[in-house]
């Protein structure tokens, strides 16, 4: 492919290097081979269950420990997808109470039935209504069914809350008396609990430069309204590189270019994100999505404990790999060999331990993650699974249901018998036996990217994203899966979602 002057231009303002976008033409030309995935991880191979002496153990550690620790959370997601089938149901209802019953009526929408009828139960029903009442003059007049097709036209609308253009982290979520929260709060609630030293809680959302602003001015307002308080909030954000971006191809793996014939590139996906979470300087990281909280005390008590019991596994494993490396640099006797061989097979999932004292301090060298999962109960997404890697070796590691050969029986026979799923509940250890932090990029596993079809201006197109964060990003970590329950896994992937039981009143 030869560069115009105009392309080189537009990769140097990215940050992009020809070597890269060569190799991203030639990723779409030879494809991304499916993952071969030989089991699923369950309890007693690769997933731990923990006995309540043990969760008392692991959360008197975390809790006596003085690493620095730091929330890290992804919420660059736009609200857009929590509301794409409210905006086609507006396209398509008119305000006439027979009509809007016919259409919930129809297979499309009829989940929207709960919705409508409950709508005063949303966070943001006082202030759509408010304006509601304001725009729509007759409002008042229109049976209740009616107003809530007008509230969420207003909800919605360019001239009310425009809460479908909002990042989700800013969406009400949760209503307190008159308080109201969004998911981006609800986090800072969450961090007193288990992500605060020395009462300092530190946090980093990762997010869309355009709305840097409205997070800002959130925060300010959260942090106003809990000035009492004796927590010293630290809160900082990133945003995705452009080097990250990726190319857009044409179905024949051509360059796709736009109407100003211009190279066309597109963000690389959650697994850029591997570049902040290096950034990040701390001794124990926890990872979780930006819509995963909850409103039920109940529920906040229980992710409290969860998130300190992961945190006392990680330190516990860690010091005792670091011990173990010290040991192999001083004196590597055979009988320690095989002691270290034992334990990598017993506590790291590693199923062939090298037998040389070099390579076996190699091994050990990582960063470890301890993750949370959750009993499968249907919900999308990926899970754990024991993986054949490039040369034959088998680690566990995070899959999603797009990694997996979908022609071929025996891998999607795997993946239905799957017993567990990751919720997105990461802690992390970055930090190596002489407290130096890990250059994270080199644990990634590159050739796990994803390839998929989208739509750009009427035109199908190919687009690449990198290896996801939890997959392909963390693929050579040390990774330790922990059965935990099922009720610190509240996402929102709707707005029908804030009805559930999480996001009401206890």
């Amino acid at each position: 492919m030869q560069l115009s002057s105009k392309h080189k231009k537009c990769l140097e303002t990215k940050g992009i290097s020809e070597i890269d976008l060569r190799n991203q033409l030639q990723t779409f030309q030879a494809g991304i081979p499916f993952v071969k995935i030989l089991d699923y991880a369950h309890l007693g191979k690769g997933i731990k269950k923990l006995s309540n002496e043990e969760e008392k153990l692991y959360q008197k550690i975390y809790d006596h420990s003085k690493a620095k620790v730091i929330k890290f959370i992804p919420a660059s997601g736009a609200a857009s997808r929590m509301f794409r089938l409210v905006h086609q149901f507006l396209d398509k209802v008119e305000v006439d109470e027979k009509k809007i019953h016919a259409l919930l009526k129809t297979q499309e929408f009829s989940v929207l039935n709960s919705l409508i009828s409950k709508i005063d139960k949303l966070a943001f029903y006082e202030q759509a209504k408010a304006l509601s009442k304001q725009y729509y003059q007759n409002f008042e007049s229109h049976t209740r069914i009616e107003q809530a097709v007008l509230i969420l036209k207003i909800a919605l609308s360019e001239k009310g809350l425009k809460l479908d253009t909002l990042p989700k982290g800013l969406i009400p979520f949760h209503h307190y008396g008159q308080q109201i929260l969004t998911p981006f709060e609800e986090h800072l609630e969450e961090a007193k609990s288990y992500a605060t030293k020395n009462n300092k809680a530190q946090l980093h959302f990762t997010i869309s430069k355009e709305h840097e602003s409205d997070f800002k001015a959130t925060l300010k307002q959260y942090l106003k309204s809990h000035h009492k308080e004796n927590i010293d909030f630290d809160v900082n954000f990133s945003y995705q590189k452009s080097s990250t971006d990726t190319i857009a191809v044409h179905l024949d793996n051509t360059p796709f270019r736009d109407e100003n014939g211009q190279l066309f590139f597109r963000p690389g996906g959650h697994g850029a994100l591997i570049h902040n979470l290096n950034a990040i300087v701390a001794d124990i990281i926890f990872i979780k999505n930006i819509d995963n909280v909850s409103k039920k005390q109940v529920d906040k008590i229980q992710t409290s404990k969860n998130k300190r019991i992961l945190a006392g596994i990680l330190l516990n494993l860690q010091q005792k790999i670091f011990d173990y490396q010290i040991a192999l640099k001083q004196n590597p006797t055979s009988g320690l060999i095989e002691e270290v061989q034992q334990f990598a097979r017993e506590n790291l999932n590693i199923k062939s331990p090298p037998d040389k004292s070099s390579e076996l301090f190699k091994t050990l060298h990582r960063p470890i993650r301890v993750c949370g999962m959750v009993k499968n109960d249907g919900e999308p997404g990926g899970g754990p699974f024991w993986v054949q890697g490039d040369n034959g070796e088998q680690s566990l590691q995070i899959v999603e249901t797009s990694q997996v050969d979908p022609s071929a029986d025996d891998q999607q026979q795997i993946l239905n018998d799957a017993t567990h799923f990751n919720p997105v509940d990461i802690v992390c250890g970055v930090r190596d036996f002489k407290g130096q932090k890990y250059d994270l990029m080199q644990f990634v596993n590159t050739k796990r990217g994803f390839i998929t079809q989208k739509s750009v201006e009427g035109q199908d197109i190919k687009a690449l994203e990198l290896p996801g964060l939890w997959n392909g990003g963390m693929a050579y970590w040390h990774s330790i899966f922990v059965e935990v329950p099922l009720s610190t896994f509240n996402p929102v992937k709707t707005v029908v979602d804030l009805l559930k039981p999480a996001h009401q009143q206890d």
